[in-house]
């Protein structure tokens, strides 16, 4: 009987901290998240946080690819959801894809994608501070 109860137990605590991932983020509240993980220097992220950006960023990059010199999402929603995510990630990255093919005019996106990948930096900065 106190196997059952736990297994029980344990069931209905899975459950809840599935419904609790899927219903805890808001499009904001994830927009929020993700611009403190990008602005931030990695020093001034707590561990948690310095966690969560290299597991975000190694999906996120294994997720898109280059064609015809444009970024495309390959991933859908509950990709990110698979990985215990917000899926609102996925909005974010589309639009942020969406915004960078219109905006951008490189001629190798192709080769500076796969430089990033073989480094495993899974940053690169394409813009310039104009201070």
């Amino acid at each position: 009987m106190k196997t059952i109860i736990k297994i029980s137990f344990l069931c209905i605590c899975f459950l809840l901290s599935k419904c609790s991932v899927s219903t805890k983020y808001t499009y904001e509240s994830t927009y929020a998240e993700f611009k403190e993980l990008s602005s931030k220097r990695d020093s001034e992220l707590t561990t948690e946080q310095l966690k969560m950006k290299s597991e975000l960023m190694s999906f996120v990059f294994s997720t898109i690819a280059v064609k015809d010199n444009k970024f495309v999402n390959l991933s859908k929603p509950k990709d990110f959801e698979a990985k215990v995510f917000s899926r609102f990630y996925y909005d974010i990255l589309e639009q942020s894809i969406d915004d960078f093919n219109k905006s951008s005019n490189f001629s190798n996106l192709d080769s500076i994608f796969k430089e990033i990948i073989t480094t495993n930096t899974y940053s690169i900065d394409l813009e310039t501070d104009s201070k």
